[in-house]
């Protein structure tokens, strides 16, 4: 139906001309893998072999075929060109002249045709004079202009365009009185295999129109069988109040070809609320599945006291699908007391439809409220399948808005409960609902449950982190703790010195391999960098594009950072307050031979500095990892980095620069930090 649509469009654009274009469709992908040098390997095939087979590649409808076309015009310059080329013009001349008379398609047609007007010789007119008879008036047309062109001999006098029924039906009107304008124009819009044609004569209706002519054209609308042309005279219609217009627009907005539909909903949407919503039911009533994502795309751009009461009011007399139409639409409005009950009734009942139960806890997930609580807790123990999912994510996404404390208070009552042991859904909507209270009884769960532990593994915002860790420092062994740890750390927001406890916890027990912890110690050293995202002034200009921000964005690769235009300069850190600064882990460009000298210095007013360290007479040569610096623990809001020198151009090339507080520093590098830099 897309591919209809656009082919449509394209006529209806083009319909004034009274031919259709054929010119090669040139676009990014044609461009960069169509090239003289590419394609014309393919003249060098036995018999043009490779050239036969792309010229059979050319689609009959010109659509999706833009990189064959490209490469068959450029194999046309080619052989016009001077050089080796050349010598297979004759060849490919015929080979193009065979598919104009043989292909099947008009459109194939006016495509060899036009390559021949720019290659074709004297061999090539027997086919052309031919092809100026055809029956096709567009083909017969670009043939008479091909034919003038090989015999260099431009005759407007013969230049006759064959009539098209485009200038048929003009010629006809410009005659004809309102009642026989009526009858050509419907005549036309009847017409079956011609879609060209029939926009054309919708374009034709004009905007002034009798009450009669309006109920005329209703009827016919009503009655035309071809959905892109209903949809059209639904637009022409549609700027038109009058009663039988938008008795039409109720009637067609229910209709099950979707392009008809939503072109009455389009013209609904432009009308009163009233009006609109009036429309809405019976539009849901004929809802299926090629149209319910247009119709829910449609509804969700309509405000909501347009949509709230009228769906509302629909909602009890919708099939499943309309009902599902209903529950997603609302779910991004305001609760709704009666689709509450609604969506709980959906849930709980055994003979819903999945997608209708789907839709329902999704709705529940915005708009539960205390009183739903229980149900919903309920419905963790009865739903199963791909529902146990949708139910979890219901209670978890519930709990979570604050004013529904109820919903955490109860969950952590259920586990505790001694009746029955606590269910993997339960153990998942903990984690989604993610408060301390939960996390604090789930985390000693997780040594004898394989579900709280899978849980604590999707804890909400990683807050389970420094648990597992902890955990995992007792058993470091354990391949699922492992995982969970991995997992946690991806998305963590726990506290950093919750963190760092659980990482020294894991260094320590002597289990972990060192690349784990170093991998574990990078995660929580970027959330601990005091100097990421903030505000860098330089004394001296970018190079290019390797602005100043570049270096406290978080990546360390080269290419990436600040790129002085000379040295020495100055790189100023705004922490944006005062912090505690204990140590500072610099990125400079390597190469594996170069090295930079440079100072930090720190500073609470930017006026006064206080020297931290001192590397301008160092000679190490810069690393990937980085050098880092550790100095006294002091207070700053300004970090100043000195570069003086580059051991191989004038130019600095810093990739990051991290700014630790002293409570970071023992992770960063256990080792380099015991050593005070000089």
């Amino acid at each position: 139906m897309k591919r209809r649509v656009a082919i449509v469009l394209s006529l209806i654009a083009c319909a004034p001309m009274g031919f259709a274009q054929s010119g090669v469709q040139f676009g990014s992908t044609a461009e960069n893998e169509a090239t003289v040098e590419k394609v014309s390997l393919l003249l060098n095939t036995p018999s043009l072999a490779g050239v036969d087979a792309l010229c059979k590649q050319v689609a009959a409808d010109g659509l999706n075929d833009a990189l064959v076309r490209t490469k068959l015009y450029m194999l046309g310059q080619a052989v016009s060109a001077k050089g080796a080329a050349s010598e297979h013009q004759p060849a490919l001349e015929a080979l193009y002249a065979k598919y104009a008379k043989e292909s099947g398609s008009p459109v194939q047609q006016l495509f060899f045709i036009e390559q021949l007007r720019w290659i074709g010789t004297q061999r090539s007119l027997p086919v052309i004079k031919a092809l100026c008879e055809s029956e096709d008036v567009h083909v017969a047309a670009s043939a008479n202009m091909t034919r003038q062109s090989i015999n260099r001999a431009f005759d407007p006098a013969t230049l006759v365009y064959p009539k098209t029924k485009m200038r048929q039906l003009n010629e006809a009107l410009a005659k004809a009185d309102r009642s026989e304008t009526f009858r050509l124009l419907s005549a036309a819009i009847m017409t079956k295999g011609d879609i060209r044609y029939q926009a054309f004569a919708v374009n034709k209706i004009g905007t002034t129109l009798s009450a009669k002519e309006l109920k005329q054209w209703c009827d016919v609308t009503r009655k035309c069988e071809e959905p892109l042309v209903a949809a059209l005279l639904i637009r022409a219609l549609g700027s038109h109040k009058s009663p039988d217009v938008r008795e039409l627009m109720f009637d067609m907005c229910g209709h099950e070809a979707a392009p008809v539909s939503a072109a009455a909903l389009a013209v609904l949407a432009k009308s009163d609320p009233k009006t609109l919503q009036a429309a809405l039911p019976s539009r849901l009533a004929n809802v299926n599945q090629e149209n319910y994502r247009s119709l829910g795309a449609f509804l969700a751009s309509l405000s909501a006291d347009v949509t709230v009461p009228a769906l509302t009011k629909a909602y009890p007399e919708q099939g499943d699908l309309g009902k599902q139409v209903v529950l997603e639409t609302l779910a991004a409005h305001p609760r709704s007391e009666v689709m509450v009950k609604a969506a709980l009734e959906a849930v709980a009942s055994a003979d819903s439809d999945k997608n209708l139960a789907k839709a329902a806890f999704r709705y529940l997930r915005q708009s539960a409220g205390p009183g739903e609580c229980d149900a919903l807790l309920e419905s963790l123990r009865t739903t199963e399948g791909s529902l146990q999912r949708e139910a979890v994510q219901a209670y978890g996404l519930s709990a979570r808005r604050s004013e529904n404390e109820v919903y955490n208070r109860r969950l952590l009552a259920e586990l505790r409960s001694q009746e029955r042991e606590p269910t993997r859904s339960q153990f998942e909507a903990a984690a989604f609902s993610g408060s301390d209270e939960l996390l604090a009884f789930v985390s000693p769960q997780s040594t004898t449950s394989g579900d709280a532990l899978r849980a604590l593994s999707r804890w909400r915002d990683g807050l389970a982190a420094p648990h597992l860790m902890m955990a995992l420092a007792e058993k470091p062994a354990d391949v699922l703790l492992m995982r969970g740890v991995r997992q946690q750390l991806q998305r963590t927001m726990a506290d950093n010195a919750d963190l760092r406890a659980g990482w020294k916890a894991l260094a320590a027990c002597g289990g972990i391999s060192s690349e784990d912890l170093r991998k574990f110690a990078l995660v929580i050293n970027e959330r601990a960098n005091i100097a990421l995202n903030r505000p860098v002034n330089t004394t001296r200009p970018p190079e290019g594009t390797h602005v100043p921000a570049q270096m406290v964005d978080g990546n360390t690769a080269n290419g990436n950072g600040y790129w002085s235009s000379g040295s020495p300069v100055d790189i100023t850190v705004d922490l944006e307050s005062v912090r505690t600064v204990a140590a500072a882990r610099l990125h400079f460009y390597t190469d594996g031979t170069r090295y930079y000298q440079h100072r930090i210095d720190t500073s609470v007013d930017n006026e006064s500095w206080t020297l931290a360290v001192d590397k301008t007479k160092d000679t190490s040569i810069s690393k990937p990892e980085g050098v880092l610096h550790s100095f006294e623990p002091r207070a700053a809001r300004y970090v100043k980095l000195t570069v003086t020198k580059n051991s191989d151009n004038p130019s600095i090339h810093v990739n990051e620069m991290t700014i630790y507080s002293s409570t970071d520093i023992e992770m960063l590098d256990p080792e380099e930090a015991k050593r005070p830099s000089s």
